[in-house]
């Protein structure tokens, strides 16, 4: 699919900016950032509850393998799926490449021309910063995908440390 969005130079080109549309437009964008960072938050809740009880999970079977005869190294298979699920949890709460809400000051103060801008210059200003948000909504948007993805596999390796005991109640 092509993508018809302007370009930086383009904007720059533009004359007759709806500097109010442009305004309500950034607050779509940053809407839409603000929900792609709670989606983030959700996510990360998810993955410390869940490392928490893995951890605990783990640390209780390999206890338990030490104290089981017959059962030590079924219960220490389980425990290493809880493990391998602590790591894909690990990996979910260290997905750090997000948008932020709002801008650097250094963004606005660092040429004299953005703190001297006539009004018919703003619009432009305002569209810059929202073609700006396209990145920041992607790149947030393609984290999120990522943690959901070794959430799931986390949750995945959670339900396989059954798979030992399962294995062991039906053919011992």
């Amino acid at each position: 699919m092509e993508s018809n969005i302007l370009t930086k130079d383009q904007i720059g080109k533009l004359t007759g900016l709806n500097t109010e549309a442009i305004k309500f437009y950034l607050v779509l964008a940053n809407q839409r950032l603000e929900d792609t960072l709670s989606i983030k938050r959700e996510l990360e809740q998810k993955a410390f509850i869940l490392f928490a009880g893995y951890i605990a999970a783990a640390f209780a079977l390999f206890g338990l393998a030490e104290r089981s005869d017959g059962l030590s190294y079924w219960l220490v298979g389980s425990a290493l799926f809880f493990c391998a699920g602590v790591v894909m949890l690990f990996v979910v709460i260290n997905i750090e490449k997000y948008g932020v809400l709002g801008r650097n000051p250094e963004d606005w103060l660092d040429r004299q021309d953005y703190l001297t801008i006539k009004d018919k210059h703003i619009g432009h200003m305002y569209a810059y910063v929202l073609y700006d948000l396209i990145d920041d909504i992607e790149m947030s948007r393609r984290s999120n995908s990522s943690k959901v993805f070794y959430l799931s596999v986390a949750i995945a390796l959670g339900l396989l440390s059954l798979s030992p005991l399962v294995i062991w109640a039906v053919f011992a």
